[in-house]
């Protein structure tokens, strides 16, 4: 065929592993104090997350937001926790940049996961069950 071949380097047998996470500042701190007093809603934290500006928390009146231990949030991040919603992040998960969450309800993340770049996470906007119809067509 002639096409031009892409060659993979690589060192067998070596992995590589992901950075370790960096220990929250004295300026996540405060970022975290701001989000914390700027909201209507609950925030609980097993200890304060690291925060890469710029940063968007909205949590309405009786919403909540329970944070585990060391949690990354890179630049871009946005949750809005409407009504009486539940966010639940568990320890050692990290968003990546522009990351978007939207609730109404609940959403529980659990610990050590990695949310890639602008991942969206809702928990549903749709009307599902009725199995014999295709969900698009559910409403």
């Amino acid at each position: 065929m002639g096409g031009r071949q892409l060659r993979v380097l690589a060192t067998p047998g070596v992995t590589r592993l992901p950075p370790r996470p960096r220990r929250p500042t004295l300026l996540d701190r405060w970022r975290f104090s701001w989000a914390r007093t700027r909201s209507p809603g609950t925030i609980r934290a097993a200890s304060a997350p690291t925060i890469d500006p710029p940063f968007r928390l909205r949590l309405a009146p009786g919403a909540s937001l329970v944070l585990g231990r060391d949690v990354h949030f890179s630049s871009g991040f946005t949750a809005y926790v409407e009504r009486e919603g539940v966010l639940e992040i568990g320890d050692r998960t990290s968003f990546g940049v522009n990351c978007w969450l939207g609730l109404l309800r609940h959403i529980s993340i659990g610990s050590d996961c990695s949310f890639g770049p602008m991942v969206t996470a809702t928990d549903g906007n749709q009307v599902y069950g009725r199995d014999e119809q295709p969900f698009f067509a559910q409403g």
